[in-house]
């Protein structure tokens, strides 16, 4: 399986180590060789190229519109420019991913990719896209299905205003297919949350999907 290969000119410079790495010893105990996983909210790939591709995913699927202002009350005064940065991040992205056969970048919202991925056809997918209430409970939503049994939702900023509140609203819903799992830094801004899926989701959850497309 393709691992992240710090010989390629370039890429320890484009993805630089950030303060994040211990937190993210969480989310590497969750996951194993082989999985198939998807990470919402890409950015600069960071986190991807320094802690999911390591961990030899047989698949990993990359969802990031890399639209400036989706999130109002933080990307504010959206400008021809600000978007230019956004599709920068997109074309570093795809060259530092391009190289690796396992990961597959999908240029659009998490709320369209969804529909690409059968259902339980996942191990994992980590969460990290709008930070909005509204957007995490609409991501926790739409991917609960596309997990399997013994699979996990996974999320950054469990700390963030309306994150955890929202995490828990869903888990309070969901308490019979889900095992919510907590770790160091969860208390803080930058921490992760985790659930389990114990259960097959209810066939009234399930949504129609098709397979995921090749770039």
């Amino acid at each position: 399986m393709t691992q992240p290969d710090d010989s390629v000119p370039g890429d320890p410079a484009a993805l630089p180590h950030d303060n994040r790495f211990a937190r993210a010893e969480f989310v590497s105990s969750l996951i194993k060789p082989g999985d198939v996983g998807a990470e919402i909210g890409v950015n600069m790939g960071v986190f991807a190229y320094h802690v999911l591709l390591p961990r030899q995913p047989s698949k990993l699927y990359l969802i990031d519109p890399w639209v400036y202002g989706l999130q109002a009350d933080v990307e504010l005064d959206p400008t021809p420019e600000k978007q230019a940065f956004r599709d920068a991040e997109y074309q570093s992205v795809r060259g530092v991913f391009e190289r690796y056969a396992n990961v597959e970048i999908l240029r659009m919202k998490s709320e369209e990719a969804f529909a690409l991925f059968a259902d339980e056809s996942l191990d994992y997918v980590y969460i990290d896209g709008e930070h909005s209430s509204e957007a995490v409970t609409r991501d926790l939503m739409n991917y609960l299905p596309k997990v399997r049994v013994g699979g996990y939702l996974i999320g950054d900023d469990y700390g963030w205003t309306g994150i955890g509140p929202a995490v828990q609203a869903f888990l309070a819903l969901h308490q019979e297919e889900l095992l919510f799992l907590i770790d160091p830094y969860s208390e803080r801004a930058g921490g992760q949350f985790a659930m389990r899926k114990i259960k097959t989701t209810p066939a009234s959850l399930v949504s129609p999907a098709r397979p995921a497309s090749s770039r």
